[in-house]
């Protein structure tokens, strides 16, 4: 009976385990599909999509839907010259001045009048690009100045940029720039604007001009005593081109040297202004020695029978030059 029995165990375990394997075979493929199915969209209602054509977040950052910068030169201003006449000014009074702006596609023109009989005032038109909706941004595209004669009328006339844009009429100075909050104020005679909100492309940044190292001076600047603010000036060394050496050739007699002994040469020198003299004495009866002597403004060197030294004399043989 217990050889039956054991077998009937072995057996229930064995289908036991077979069963748990079917059961983990069989979720195995729902698992796999699950991570096989793709991602669902995600979409954004407010600002659109990541890849700005889709309603799909790719993941990618979407362009960039600020417009380039395009490159550009400041128009050189050139300013009529201007002197009021006696008794005016380049200000004129309330109503004197007065300026008409009309667009016409790619020009506007301004029609100015001045009212007064003894005065003329420096006008102009100006055009300038709308990058946004800032006046601080706006860059000037095109101008017209003159000077408009007492009573009389001035049409000035200014190509239009052909995105957004805003023309000005006014007197006195053009302004090239609006940054930091300047503005034509009192002297904005009239003013327009087209293409509305078609703004231009932003200038590009100008590149910082690499400027040039100081020049060298001929005065040094030193700093100044201690607890003093003021610096002191000291001259610096003149330039000077270096003095050619030309050196006698010589070669020791048999039996001397180069070096002569002790008492064998001497020399005195005497200053006579603008020159300078030294008298040698060789007291050598067979030998002779190169000999040279230096002033404060150049080398001297000869040959001289029964003379020499080549090193510098001792300091209490030496003259002041």
């Amino acid at each position: 009976m217990k050889h039956p029995l054991r077998l009937l165990l072995m057996f229930f375990t064995l289908a036991l385990v077979l069963g748990v394997g079917v059961s983990l075979n069989g979720a195995a493929p729902a698992s796999a599909a699950g991570l096989a199915d793709p991602p669902v969209p995600v979409v954004d209602s407010t600002i659109g999509t990541n890849d700005n054509t889709s309603g799909v977040d790719t993941g990618k950052p979407g362009p960039d839907v600020h417009p380039t910068c395009v490159p550009s030169t400041p128009l050189p201003v050139v300013t009529p010259a201007f002197t009021p006449g006696p008794g005016c000014s380049s200000t004129p009074g309330n109503g004197v001045l007065d300026a008409t702006i009309t667009t016409n596609g790619n020009t506007s023109q301004a029609v100015f009048t001045n009212h007064s009989h003894t005065c003329s005032y420096p006008i102009g038109l100006a055009s300038y690009q709308r990058v946004d909706n800032n006046i601080d941004h706006q860059v000037l595209y095109d101008y017209e100045l003159a000077v408009i004669p007492p009573n009389s009328t001035l049409v000035l006339t200014v190509n239009n940029p052909p995105c957004a844009y805003q023309v000005d009429a006014f007197y006195g100075n053009l302004l090239t720039s609006f940054a930091g909050g300047v503005r034509y104020g009192s002297r904005l005679l009239d003013d327009a604007s087209g293409h509305g909100n078609n703004y231009c492309s932003r200038a590009c940044p100008s590149a910082t001009p690499t400027l040039p190292g100081p020049i060298p001076s001929s005065t040094a600047t030193l700093p100044g005593p201690v607890g003093s603010t003021t610096p002191t000036a000291v001259s610096t060394c003149v330039p000077t081109t270096p003095i050619p050496i030309v050196t006698p050739a010589f070669t020791p007699a048999a039996g001397c040297s180069s070096t002569p002994g002790n008492g064998i040469l001497d020399a005195t020198i005497s200053n006579n202004g603008a020159t300078t003299q030294a008298v040698f004495a060789n007291h050598s009866t067979t030998c002779s020695y190169p000999s040279a002597w230096r002033s404060t403004a150049r080398w001297t060197a000869t040959s001289i029978t029964r003379c020499c030294l080549t090193t510098p004399w001792p300091s209490s043989r030496r003259t002041a030059a």
